[in-house]
């Protein structure tokens, strides 16, 4: 995909390779086009393509509107192909919405360049403070800031002639008069600087686009669909299977039967007029004209196949990401960042998510230095204690240091830097001593991390950490955010074995590779015998890697044994992790377990980890944008952006429970209301001989689905509530229906298609049965095909509705517009269409108000059906309810009965979490009860 606008890209666009110095103003229309973005086009409005016809349903409808136009079709051509332009058409539309949304805030981002160069290339500052907006980060796009008070720019040049490449330890300097000068923090201005209080700069921008290297390292991100849509793709392959399969049953009845017209010059079916038939019902050709039947019923059959499914899906996916949008309690106030789903194809998968994979820095933690004390020959000096520090003296039981503040006088700073890695101040005290104190600070915790990881490890979510900070410290913010405890055994895989010294002093690589992936075999091993001796016992086990051994770990012949470990342990913490082995660690959990896997975090490194995982979320806190644009890196490549990781747990607990539930419902109904109405046309078919004539009129048979019912199950996937928010969040146990998928298992699918059947030969038989050979009109006329098809249309229309009231669980006013309004608009349809000319509105002529509203046999019989139809359903319902309740259905019971306060209560809707508690603060207290009321049995 880069590889076609990378041609088009010319060198001296990007790189200054002569000896003048370009005019950015030529330039400037190019910055925002592909060679200078930091996205990757995966969404470019310009090459868009008709994905709506990439799903087999549309093609199949694409089908059946082109053989609309022969004399096959069953119906006339325009009540076909009109659904299907309307479907498309909104699909297409919004897909394009979408697109250029995405690419106007990419245009946004970047041409916000807030400072002027001129034909000399010095960047004039248009207000007192300016922000760079030219580079990616100190690996890859740079803004070189070369110093005006010893160099003249018309005389220095980068001599960067070699093309980028994708090895990052590869950098170039600059040169001046002939001698190499190295590129230091010191002349480099990284994306978003701020420039204050200067004039103007000279300086020369190198390595932007698809040349930088973190484009060169990335790959191009996988399309993303929720499990939840591949297995409606696979619906919709059964239901197809289903229509094939009851064409080729009525086909083979239709051969037979018209074979056996003419007998000894009798005429069975006498009005086919099979004597002077075409070639349709010609007895003489029985064979061609089963194979004609076929076709034919493949088009009659089509209403088996919900045309409005997958554009309802999308438009209800639309909403749902508006209201993740316009979540207040989501809303980072500090850095005016709301959460922003920035696509709306994973909403009902944030509801079924097994494992999160998380970053540490600038994801649990801050990402800003803020001093608490220091340390100065032992003696610590400074104002607080950190929370590391309270974690590590409540691991061993010690009191806390006391707090000793003194004041010092600041000389000079040495700045951090990646060789010295640590950062250094020079001081004077109060008896005028010189002291040199180096880094005692630490990455503090977000607000709300502890108490987010202990209600998401209460819904059944597992927690894994892939930091690339050492193994000291990444235990430390373990026990901090409590994903570890006193009492849980850990695991530590790690690389120091005794004898790796002398062989790496030896230099032998071979020998070093193979001793330290036998030790990390044989740490594993361990592992795995230590789990199974914990699970008789039933005790939390952490497993703790370091990113040497997690090379080994994830090879081929290991990486099996590596997560039947992993999975086992209550904690994962995977330390001194590179990026790339945060995307394979991701990828293993995603493919071998087959659950859902979300990833977060804030910069260019967990990149590949957001693109790997099912679900990647994007922290685009305050404390990130302060720094600079790899920061946004991993917000630009997420697919929902949230400010801080406290905000997750309402993101899933919440929006991703009320997702999941809708979407699954939705789904299922979908397919109930499409099996009710398709059945019936089989069984009339089939009552009819197979002779392929249409049950309904045409226009209702094109209006069902796009008409009369589909704003209630839109409204029932966008409004539809089990339990409130607070309920949600209060009770963690809910989440895990969706983690085991009870509402969309192919259990609860294959009964609601059993419902559907079941309601539709109700519905036939009944009205069959009932006015077949009875006196409609007071004439003592018997109803005809007309009368049948509207009585059992209405039918249809009313046990779909009342379906649909019956199994909603929060009533707005929404739902009772949509729903009795669609009842209301089928009977406004068949007067006004019915009142139209006899040309148009054929069958339907004057139907309802001649022969049907006068009737009482049309209205007994429509609800005799309705209730007979639907009481089945009811009573299961009661007796699940009562017998047989679901998670959210005792949380409704308990708010019904105002017992939601109740302790008893609680902890009994609580005790039924199929997962133990064995991370977070509530499994470390009862983990400590437990120890407390061990302690005088043992002493006993």
């Amino acid at each position: 995909m880069g590889g076609g606008r990378k041609k088009k890209q010319h060198l001296s666009k990007i790189h200054t390779h002569s000896f003048r110095i370009p005019s950015f103003n030529g330039e400037h229309s190019q910055i925002g086009g592909p060679g200078f973005s930091r996205v990757v086009f995966c969404n470019d409005s310009q090459c868009l393509e008709a994905t709506s016809l990439k799903r087999v349903a549309n093609v199949y409808f694409l089908i059946c509107a082109i053989l609309s136009f022969t004399s096959l079709s069953p119906y006339s051509a325009v009540s076909t192909v009109l659904p299907f332009v309307v479907v498309v058409g909104v699909t297409m539309g919004k897909e394009l919405l979408e697109d250029l949304r995405r690419k106007r805030q990419n245009l946004i981002e970047d041409t916000a360049f807030s400072g002027a160069a001129d034909k000399n290339g010095r960047l004039t500052c248009q207000s007192q403070v300016t922000v760079i907006r030219a580079c990616l980060d100190e690996l890859s796009t740079r803004w070189i800031y070369l110093d005006c008070r010893t160099v003249s720019t018309h005389e220095a040049r980068v001599q960067d002639i070699e093309m980028n490449n994708r090895n990052v330890e590869v950098h170039h300097g600059d040169e001046f008069e002939e001698q190499q000068y190295p590129l230091t923090p010191q002349q480099l201005l990284l994306r978003d600087s701020k420039l204050k209080n200067t004039d103007h700069i000279y300086g020369v921008v190198i390595f932007t686009g698809h040349d930088t290297k973190v484009i060169q390292n990335s790959t191009a991100p996988p399309s993303k669909r929720s499990k939840i849509e591949k297995r409606t793709d696979k619906l919709v392959y059964l239901l197809f299977l289903v229509l094939v399969l009851m064409s080729f049953v009525g086909s083979i009845f239709f051969g037979i039967a018209t074979r056996e017209d003419l007998e000894d010059g009798l005429m069975t079916r006498w009005y086919l007029r099979p004597d002077e038939t075409t070639i349709y019902y010609n007895p003489k050709r029985a064979p061609i004209a089963a194979v004609l039947h076929f076709l034919t019923a493949l088009m009659l059959y089509s209403y088996l196949i919900p045309i409005s499914l997958y554009v309802s899906i999308e438009i209800v996916k639309f909403l749902q990401s508006v209201f993740i949008n316009h979540d207040l309690h989501m809303y980072y106030e500090e850095g005016n960042k709301p959460a922003r789903a920035r696509t709306s194809n994973l909403n009902e998968e944030l509801g079924q998510v097994d494992t999160i994979l998380s970053d540490k820095t600038g994801t649990l933690t801050c990402n800003s230095m803020e001093f608490i004390k220091c340390s100065v020959a032992g003696t610590p000096y400074g104002r607080g204690v950190t929370k590391v520090e309270r974690a590590l003296a409540r691991r061993k039981g010690s009191p806390l240091a006391q707090d000793v503040e003194r004041v010092y006088k600041l000389l000079n700073i040495l700045e951090f830097s990646s060789s010295r890695k640590r950062m250094s101040v020079i001081i004077r005290d109060d008896e005028g001593k010189l002291l040199l104190l180096c880094k005692a600070v630490e990455d503090k915790l977000q607000h709300g991390v502890p108490e987010c990881i202990d209600k998401l490890a209460q819904a059944g979510i597992k927690i894994w950490v892939l930091t690339g900070d050492k193994l000291e410290t990444a235990i430390n913010i373990g026990f901090s955010c409590s994903l570890l405890r006193e009492g849980m055994q850990q695991i530590i895989i790690n690389s120091e074995a005794p004898g790796f010294k002398a062989l790496e002093k030896a230099g032998n690589e071979s020998a070093i590779s193979e001793a330290s992936k036998a030790s990390v075999l044989y740490q594993i091993t361990e592992g795995v015998e230590m789990l199974s001796a914990s699970s008789e016992s039933s005790e939390a086990l952490a497993l703790i890697i370091d990113g040497k051994s997690l090379t080994y770990a994830l090879e081929d012949d290991v990486k099996e044994m590596f997560l039947e470990l992993a999975i086992g342990c209550s904690s994962v913490i995977c330390c001194r992790s590179s990026p790339k082995q945060k995307a394979l660690v991701t990828r293993l959990v995603k493919v071998r377990t087959g659950k859902t896997t979300l990833a977060i975090g804030d910069g260019a490194n967990d990149v590949g980890m957001l693109q790997e995982a099912d679900i990647g979320v994007g922290i685009s806190g305050f404390e990130g944008m302060q720094v600079h644009m790899p920061i946004m890196a991993g917000v630009m490549s997420s697919d929902i952006a949230i400010a801080q990781f406290r905000f997750l747990e309402r993101l899933l607990l919440v929006h991703g429970h009320w997702c999941y539930r809708r979407m699954s419902s939705m789904i299922c109904y979908f397919f109930y209301k499409n099996i009710a109405f398709g059945f019936t046309l089989f069984f009339y078919e089939a009552y009819a001989s197979f002779s392929g004539q249409t049950a309904y009129n045409d226009w209702y048979l094109s209006f069902y689905n796009v008409l009369f019912t589909s704003l209630p199950v839109i409204a029932l996937g966008v409004f539809d509530q089990d339990v409130s928010a607070n309920f949600c969040l209060k009770f963690p146990v809910l989440y895990q229906e969706g983690i085991q998928n009870v509402l969309f298992s192919w259990l609860r699918i294959l009964s609601w298609a059993f419902n559907g059947a079941f309601s539709a030969t109700c519905i036939f038989f009944f009205c069959i049965y009932s006015m077949e050979h009875q006196a409609f009109r007071k004439g003592g006329e018997i109803v005809g095909l007309e009368i049948l098809s509207t009585t059992m249309y209405t039918c249809v229309v009313l046990v779909v509705n009342f379906q649909m009231a019956l199994s909603i669980n929060y009533f707005t006013y929404v739902q009772h517009i949509f729903i009795w309004g669609s009842i209301a608009c089928w009977y406004l349809f068949l007067l006004g269409y019915g009142a139209m000319d006899p040309d148009l509105s054929t069958t339907a002529f004057m139907v309802f108000i001649e022969a049907c509203a006068p009737s009482p046999s049309f209205w007994l019989v429509t609800i005799f059906v309705l209730f007979s139809t639907l009481l089945p359903y009811f009573t299961y319902s009661a007796i699940q309810l009562r017998f047989f309740p679901m998670y959210h259905q005792m949380v409704q019971w308990m708010s019904f009965n105002g017992q939601s306060e109740d302790p008893e209560y609680c902890h009994m809707v609580l005790q039924r979490s199929l997962t133990p508690k064995t991370v977070g603060y509530t499994a470390r207290f009862e983990a400590q009860s437990s120890s407390f009321g061990r302690e005088p049995e043992e002493s006993s």
